[in-house]
């Protein structure tokens, strides 16, 4: 069974596991316990395939592909560029002094096999 599809580019739309979180549009189908009941119109559940557990489907807002907005589903925050840089500790100045000492030492010994 085809996840919904995105009506401007005909793409499967992105769903999302709510138990690990695992995005993706090829989950496997799941059969749902009401199946066989003709009264009930129950979504059709998905299998994730990392933490093996069925789920009713959440989809992304918008399209991954073209950006079209479905008006529901699941927002995403915008990427956040105003993280702080790690800072430095001991162990990575030393690892940088480290190798700037050996390449300082290669580039030694190629000079006075080269002169």
């Amino acid at each position: 069974m085809p996840l919904d599809l995105c009506p401007e580019c005909n793409r499967p739309r992105t769903a999302v596991c709510p138990i690990c979180h695992t995005a993706g549009s090829n989950f496997p189908p799941g059969e749902s316990p009401v199946a066989h009941e003709h009264d009930a119109e129950e979504p059709p559940l998905l299998i994730c395939p990392t933490c093996d557990e069925p789920f009713e489907p959440r989809y992304l807002r918008c399209c991954e592909w073209c950006g079209h907005d479905f008006g529901d589903g699941i927002t995403t925050p915008p990427p956040r560029d105003d993280r702080p840089a790690e800072p430095l500790n001991a162990r990575v100045v030393l690892v940088a002094l480290a190798m700037l000492a050996a390449v300082g030492g290669l580039m030694a010994y190629f000079a006075r096999l080269l002169g």
